[in-house]
Order: C-alpha cells, then sequence, then structure tokens
C-alpha cells in the first residue's frame, strides 16, 4: 500500500506533467498568452532548476512570438540563471536583442547559444549572415556543413531549385556553377 507522501509526489509529478503538455499545447496553437499563463502555473510547483530553466525559456519563446522582446529577454535570462547551459535560452537572448536593436549583444548570444548545440543551423544562420544579406562560399559551406538536417533538405530535388533561385540573384556574388559545385561536394561530403 502506498504511503500517503507517495501517492502526493505522484499527484504532483501527474500535475506538473499535465501542466507542461497543455502549455505546450497552447504554444503549438499559438495561443501564447494562455501558455504564458500556464507556464507561470507550473513555475509555482517546479524545485529542479533545469526544469525551471525549460520552462522560463519557454515563456520567452512565448513573448518572442508576441514580439515583447523586453519580456522575453527577461525570461530568457532567467532561463540562464537556473541554467546557463541551456541553448535555448542563449538563442532567445539573442533573438530578443535582435527584436531591441542590439546587434552586438544578440551576435554574442548567437555565439554562446551555438558553442552549446553547435549543430542548430538557426544559430549559425544568424551568426554567419547577421550584417549582411550577401551569401559567400564560405560562410555557405560553414553554414551546411554543420547541419545534417540541410544536408537532407539539399537532397530534396525541389529544395535545392528553390535554395538556387534564391542564390542566384543579381545581388549574389555566386555564379551558377560555383553553388551547384558547393552543393554537389557537400551532399556527397555527407554521403
Amino acid at each position: 500500500m502506498e504511503s500517503e507522501d507517495d501517492l502526493a509526489d505522484y499527484n504532483y509529478e501527474i500535475t506538473n506533467k499535465y501542466l507542461h503538455d497543455s502549455a505546450n499545447k497552447y504554444f503549438e496553437e499559438n495561443d501564447y498568452k494562455y501558455a504564458i499563463l500556464l507556464y507561470d502555473n507550473l513555475l509555482e510547483f517546479i524545485v529542479n532548476d533545469v526544469l525551471k530553466s525549460k520552462i522560463y525559456s519557454n515563456k520567452s519563446a512565448c513573448y518572442l512570438m508576441l514580439k515583447d522582446f523586453v519580456n522575453s529577454l527577461n525570461n530568457a535570462l532567467l532561463s540562464i540563471k537556473y541554467n546557463n547551459l541551456n541553448a535555448r535560452a542563449w538563442g532567445r537572448v539573442g533573438w530578443s536583442f535582435k527584436g531591441l536593436k542590439n546587434k552586438e549583444d544578440s551576435l554574442k548570444s548567437f555565439k554562446i547559444a551555438n558553442k552549446f548545440d553547435p549543430l542548430n543551423i538557426n544559430y549559425k544562420k544568424e551568426i554567419y549572415f547577421y550584417n549582411s544579406n550577401k551569401i559567400d562560399k564560405l560562410s555557405l559551406f560553414e553554414l551546411f556543413k554543420s547541419s545534417e538536417y540541410v544536408i537532407n533538405k539539399l537532397k530534396n530535388k525541389n529544395f535545392r531549385n528553390k535554395l538556387l533561385s534564391n542564390l542566384l540573384t543579381p545581388n549574389n556574388l555566386m555564379k551558377d556553377s560555383e553553388v551547384l559545385h558547393l552543393i554537389d561536394y557537400v551532399i556527397h561530403k555527407i554521403d
């Protein structure tokens, strides 16, 4: 027979899982304000620092979607307070600073996020293309070689054609043959 303490612990875990799953569901349904409310309720019960970090990071994502960059930044920084190795929180600090037009701190944050999650294509994209709309060959190669996701996307002919049409604009410095060679090289390097 279970003790009252065991039953209370079980109910506590079930409640936390329900709140967390519900908040995530509302986030996926773009109801960010209600997701924030549920994340706030969940924070009242969480004692584990890593979980607190995750919840604050999720709240930061909600505020980013609402374009409330100040609250997004505050929650991302709280997330880092509880787990300074949380790459997503560092990325959200970067996007918050970007929204606040603070390029220097944004770039620093993306570099830290990239350090903790070097396979995340989004951090690399922000780092490599932060100050320029032009794509140079080295940046493109570094971006592609670091992401299995992009490599798999490059194997898709429709994606390659779309990429080529975006790269082969009059403002771009790359020639058709260079882009094709680069894409073939990256694909064959992975295969």
